[in-house]
């Protein structure tokens, strides 16, 4: 019987246990309710993490950016311009042609219906794309297009990252623009001559022809190597431009004796540096004699054939 009477109590102990053990717990449970709640009822909970609608945000900046990389359009043919058609009152861009936007985006002129515009051929105009307008075509009169007044050439109208330059009609006359993503360095025009020529006054001595035909205006070298001579006694002194910039300055000096007189002469080479803009431009080089007589080139006389020289006048993209 003792023995009943004993588990009897000791059941009544861990009841009261379980039931001090049920109400600590509520307790605790209480607690951790109004701590979450306290915590969640914060401003920032959490801000060692990125809320949802943050990522979001940040999510589509990103896809943004990626869809508008800062490269520039390439026009995809051979010579990275678009086939454009001019007629006395229309310029047309022709279907089934491809370019890039961004590095990444292929667009076909078949996708879009505008491609011919008339055009008064007393005026100026800048044929464009874009992917919001297509293509469209601009007159340089227009104070809202040209609200400056710049001339056609000025690079606020080049080719950018979103907005191409197609081609220019001026006085009727149709000019495309290549566009591609990365313009090649290195010589794009040259010339070079034997040629002798007296020195009286001012000279030109070699005139390029330059324009690089891209969309977008370019930072040109222009290097040059020249001979001046002379085959009478004494000193000559001569200033040398170029696009009407002095870029040095050349004497001649004595190199020998020889059967009909003394010779003189002097090397030189140089360079000069300047921006180029969508336009024909002539790099002049030019010679004004100051003192003395003076020859550009000397290979008139056998005599003197180790003097002979080839000059020239180079520009290069850089």
């Amino acid at each position: 019987m003792s023995e009943i009477l004993d588990a009897i109590n000791a059941l009544g102990e861990a009841t009261q246990d379980m039931t001090i053990a049920k109400e600590s717990f509520e307790a605790l449970r209480q607690d951790t309710d109004q701590a979450i709640s306290d915590h969640l009822a914060k401003d920032d909970a959490h801000s060692q993490y990125l809320k949802t609608e943050d990522f979001n945000e940040a999510e589509l900046e990103r896809n943004i950016v990626l869809k508008k990389l800062p490269i520039y359009p390439e026009v995809l043919t051979d010579d990275n311009r678009l086939e454009v058609t001019i007629n006395s009152s229309s310029v047309s861009v022709a279907d089934g042609q491809s370019f890039i936007f961004y590095g990444w985006l292929e667009v076909n002129t078949s996708d879009y219906a505008v491609k011919s515009f008339s055009f008064d051929s007393a005026k100026t105009y800048h044929l464009r794309f874009n992917l919001t307008e297509g293509f469209y075509f601009k007159d340089l009169a227009d104070l809202t297009y040209n609200s400056n007044s710049l001339e056609d050439h000025d690079i606020a109208f080049d080719t950018g990252y979103d907005d191409m330059l197609v081609a220019e009609v001026k006085n009727g006359v149709l000019k495309v623009y290549k566009n591609v993503s990365d313009i090649p360095k290195g010589v794009f025009a040259a010339i070079e001559t034997m040629d002798s020529t007296q020195m009286s006054g001012t000279k030109d001595l070699m005139v390029l022809s330059l324009d690089h035909g891209f969309a977008r205006a370019q930072k040109v070298r222009i290097k040059t190597s020249f001979l001046h001579s002379s085959v009478t006694l004494g000193y000559g002194f001569s200033r040398l431009t170029l696009n009407e910039d002095v870029i040095y300055s050349t004497g001649r000096y004595h190199v020998g004796d020889d059967g009909t007189g003394y010779q003189y002469q002097a090397v030189n080479s140089g360079e000069y540096e300047f921006v180029l803009e969508r336009r024909h431009i002539d790099s002049i080089l030019s010679s004004t004699l100051e003192t003395g007589t003076l020859y550009f080139n000397c290979n008139w006389y056998a005599g003197w054939s180790h003097l002979n020289a080839v000059s020239y006048l180079k520009a290069e993209v850089i």
